[in-house]
């Protein structure tokens, strides 16, 4: 019984979803959107029709039109059963010529509509200064079941928001926060109270000092840390972390 779909490339994918309604036991989606012609919005609306779909990964490998983000979007937040979502956007999101000349993705806070989804348990989106305004990533404290949370260079559409995230999603064992603007002490306090964490990614994040370094000792769990180096977090500066996550 077929439980995953690989990703394909259709013309007419909205007819092809329509088709997927029928199988029941499909529970996992890839979906890339090679040509920009693609009916996005044609597929999004017919995502709440397969109630069972709970994995969809969606992948723009070209920069998708205003009018298919807002559809995607709007697909995505319909489908109330999702445990784990996948997005990557692309590079650009640029404006239509139906009006809205001039604006891009940011302007339809994607997080703000996924925080419905109460049912997710991963959640992970690519590229995400192309499509997240500054602080959107706010709206995700409602998801207090993540489980994996990946926001993978957002910029400020993260930044400050990592504070309050890092607050609410104590159930995390996964945090990304790869390219995010982090500066601030207090994120990474509440960072350090994720105890159940095993994988913590801050790579791309210039600011991180080793005072915040060493704040995040008590994490006894992390199997895995990404940081850059800097004149403060040193190849011995990272050493003396692991050696004091060992001794807690």
């Amino acid at each position: 019984m077929l439980a995953a779909l690989p990703t394909h490339s259709l013309t007419h994918l909205g007819q092809l979803l329509s088709r997927l309604a029928q199988l029941p036991a499909l529970e996992q989606l890839s979906l890339e959107y090679l040509d920009r012609r693609l009916a996005a919005a044609a597929a999004a609306a017919t995502w709440p029709q397969l109630p069972q779909l709970c994995e969809p990964a969606i992948c723009f490998l070209h920069a998708p039109s205003r009018q298919q983000w807002q559809a995607t979007l709007k697909g995505i937040a319909a489908s109330a059963n999702l445990t784990k979502l996948q997005l990557e956007p692309g590079w650009l999101c640029t404006g239509e010529t139906d009006g809205d000349e001039g604006e891009d993705a940011t302007s339809d806070s994607p997080c703000a509509k996924l925080a419905g989804l109460a049912n997710l348990k991963e959640l992970s989106i690519e590229n995400g200064r192309q499509v997240l305004a500054p602080g959107d990533a706010l709206a995700l404290t409602a998801l207090t079941g993540l489980t994996r949370l990946a926001l993978r260079h957002a910029g400020a559409g993260v930044g400050e928001a990592a504070t309050a995230t890092a607050g609410s999603c104590q159930q995390l064992h996964h945090l990304d926060l790869t390219g995010c603007n982090l500066v601030s002490m207090a994120c990474l306090a509440n960072v350090a109270h994720l105890t159940q964490l095993t994988e913590l990614r801050l790579a791309g994040n210039s600011g991180l000092t080793h005072q915040g370094l060493m704040l995040l000792t008590a994490l006894q769990r992390l199997q895995r840390f990404d940081v850059n180096r800097n004149a403060e977090v040193t190849d011995e500066v990272v050493e003396r972390f692991w050696a004091a996550v060992d001794q807690h």
